[in-house]
C-alpha cells in the first residue's frame, strides 16, 4: 500500500481493489430483455458517471478503471437489484467525508466497505472497532445509497441521450427528495 505522504499515513481510499470480494449469494438471473434493456445495460456499464459529492469529481477521475472493472464483474447484479456497486458507494461516501464528518453509522459503513476492498490497508490502519457485518439499519442505509446512485446515474445517461428517452423532470425531483442523509 503506497502512501502519498508518509506523515499522513496510508490512504483511506484504496488505489485499486486487490480482488473483487467473494459474493456468497447466488448469481443474479437478470438478463436484458429486448433491445432497450440491452442498450441501457451496456451504456450504463460503459458510460454512467461516477457519482461523488459536487466539487470533488476531479479527485476521483483516476478510479475509472476500477469502477469499470467492478461494473463489468457485477453487471447483472447491478441491473437485477438496480443498485450501483459497493465500490462506487464507497467512493461516494469517501467524497462526502471530505465535505463534513459522517455520523457514526456512516463511519461504520464506510470503514466496512473500505475493509472489503482493501484488507491490507485496513489492517494497517487498525479497524478493530468496525464490526464484521453491518446491522440492519446500516444495511438499509447502504442499499438506499446504492439505489439512489444507480437512479442518478440512469437519469444522467438519459439527459445525455445515451438511453431511451423518458420524462426526466419528475425523476430529478424524486432523486433530490430521496438523496440519503449522511450527516
Amino acid at each position: 500500500m503506497k502512501t502519498r505522504n508518509p506523515k499522513l499515513g496510508p490512504m483511506l481510499i484504496p488505489e485499486a481493489p486487490a480482488a473483487a470480494p467473494v459474493r456468497p449469494s447466488a448469481p443474479s438471473r437478470w438478463a436484458p430483455k429486448g433491445e432497450k434493456e440491452f442498450v441501457d445495460f451496456f451504456m450504463y456499464l460503459l458510460r454512467a458517471p461516477v457519482i461523488v459529492m459536487p466539487g470533488w469529481e476531479d479527485s476521483f477521475r483516476d478510479r475509472w478503471d476500477d469502477v469499470l472493472m467492478n461494473r463489468l464483474l457485477h453487471g447483472r447484479e447491478i441491473f437485477g437489484q438496480e443498485m450501483c456497486t459497493e465500490y462506487e458507494a464507497m467512493l461516494y461516501v469517501s467524497s462526502a467525508t471530505l465535505v463534513a464528518p459522517p455520523s457514526h453509522d456512516w463511519y461504520v459503513i464506510y470503514m466496512w466497505l473500505f475493509r472489503r476492498w482493501n484488507k491490507e490497508a485496513a489492517n494497517q490502519v487498525g479497524l478493530d472497532d468496525v464490526p464484521e457485518t453491518l446491522n440492519v439499519n446500516q444495511q438499509e442505509d447502504l442499499a438506499g445509497l446504492r439505489r439512489w446512485i444507480f437512479k442518478k446515474q440512469m437519469v444522467h445517461l438519459k439527459e445525455k441521450g445515451q438511453t431511451a428517452k423518458e420524462p426526466l423532470e419528475a425523476k430529478k425531483k424524486e432523486l433530490e427528495a430521496e438523496q440519503p442523509k449522511l450527516f
